[in-house]
């Protein structure tokens, strides 16, 4: 039994510019997004590797209809007769997940817009009402709809947002680690992260993954030695948050899973967020899930 299934947790943190929520499916984590989209004012920006599930949809319609400058990016077709769409034609996926709205409100995560993503699956979803972030993500989306794709580096108060490099800046977090890894990670076979792993444990860093159990069975990952690695899957449900948790103080998110195409090839977004506060949920999270997993 999915024990996390209504079990949402909120954190608003409030600083000059910048305020933040965490949210945590399975959810009616739509209800957010929904609400922010009938408030925009004058525009809303999506990126996603797929839209479907229907209120997001509706909403998205509704501002279109009433004036706002709606636009979608996404890997797959979007169901709607209305809504400017362009779909990604690049060999490698478009997989990051984003919203911003009135230069603004970013919102970001490991969620794909689709109900399957937002009610069946674990993800996490930051909600940044910060102008500059948002106002600078706005003209990477700008440009992304003209078809260009910029290196880009934001940051705000303890978060940084960017899409190269992910790998390097990947290990470097995990690397400092001097207590605790967790890690929670649909997909997670990329070489140099499980080396990490191994020379982190070796330490006498507690590392513990929890991976989704339809990735594990289906991928060389059940071949792989954990000596010395606690390791747990999800069953009957799935895990899709991309997620380390580095001594309970750096949480590093986003889109993108620890596989060679995560990290080099595809469009991805990464996100490293060291407010105490704010990785505390995550560490609340974690825990959570964690109780759900069971041994392979």
């Amino acid at each position: 039994m999915i024990l996390m299934k209504y079990i949402v947790l909120f954190l608003m943190i409030s600083c000059t510019v910048l305020a933040q929520n965490a949210i945590f499916t399975p959810v009616e984590s739509s209800a957010f997004i929904v609400d922010i989209i009938d408030h925009a004012e004058f525009s809303v920006s999506v990126c996603s590797f797929s839209i479907d599930e229907p209120k997001i949809i509706a909403a998205l319609e509704n501002a279109h209809r009433r004036g706002i400058k709606v636009r979608v990016i996404s890997e797959t077709p979007v169901e709607s007769d209305s809504i400017p769409v362009r779909i990604d034609a690049e060999s490698s996926l478009f997989h990051m997940k984003a919203i911003v709205v009135d230069e603004k409100t970013l919102i970001l995560g490991s969620a794909n817009f689709t109900t399957h993503s937002l009610f069946s699956s674990f993800n996490d979803i930051l909600v940044i009402e910060d102008a500059n972030l948002a106002f600078e993500f706005q003209q990477f989306f700008d440009d992304l709809w003209e078809g260009i794709e910029r290196k880009v580096q934001f940051s705000g108060s303890k978060i940084l947002i960017k899409n190269f490099e992910l790998e390097q800046t990947v290990l470097e977090q995990i690397c400092k680690a001097s207590k605790t890894l967790d890690i929670a990670m649909y997909a997670m076979t990329h070489p140099q992260v499980w080396a990490a792993l191994k020379i982190l444990s070796s330490r006498g860093i507690h590392v513990r993954v929890l991976s989704d159990e339809w990735f594990f069975k289906n991928s060389s990952l059940s071949k792989l030695p954990f000596t010395g690695i606690q390791l747990k899957v999800i069953k009957d449900f799935t895990l899709h948050s991309k997620l380390f948790i580095i001594d309970g103080r750096t949480v590093v998110t986003g889109s993108a899973n620890a596989t060679k195409s995560g990290y080099s090839s595809n469009a991805e977004m990464l996100i490293i967020v060291e407010d105490k506060r704010i990785c505390q949920e995550y560490v609340r999270y974690f825990e959570r899930i964690w109780t759900e997993g069971v041994e392979p």
